[in-house]
């Protein structure tokens, strides 16, 4: 929800609540001040020009348009790797690949190493 008297505000909100996945930039745009919105994991500076919103990138300005484009993938792929459910899935993933070299390396560690006395206890119990 737009604040009513701030114009870069109120075009913000228009342009999320018009694009085609409003639900996730509305997540990635967190108003701070005028003219300054924590997007994902950027402190953002906005301005506007005539009816035109502009982002300032470096030494330059993007219109909002174009930030979006360039950015959004970026952020929201941040935002998976930090969802607490996919850092967990990784967590399984690697401590269940750990377990099973642990597992194979603790079968290694069972193979006594072959000399007169056990290749004699072999034989005689494949023998019997």
């Amino acid at each position: 929800m737009a604040l009513s008297d701030d114009i870069i505000d109120r075009k913000i909100a228009e342009f999320v609540n018009a694009s085609n996945d409003a639900q996730k930039l509305t997540k990635l745009f967190i108003r701070e001040r005028e003219g300054v919105y924590q997007f994902g994991s950027k402190r953002v500076f906005v301005k506007m020009e005539g009816d035109k919103v502009f982002i300032r990138v470096g030494g330059g300005f993007l219109t909002l348009d174009e930030f979006l484009r360039i950015n959004v993938p970026i952020e929201l792929e941040k935002m998976a790797q930090r969802d607490p459910i996919s850092v967990l899935s990784k967590n399984i993933a690697v401590n269940s690949i750990i377990a099973g070299r642990a597992v194979n390396q603790r079968e290694t560690n069972k193979i006594t190493p072959l000399n007169y006395n056990s290749a004699l206890a072999f034989s005689r119990e494949t023998m019997q």
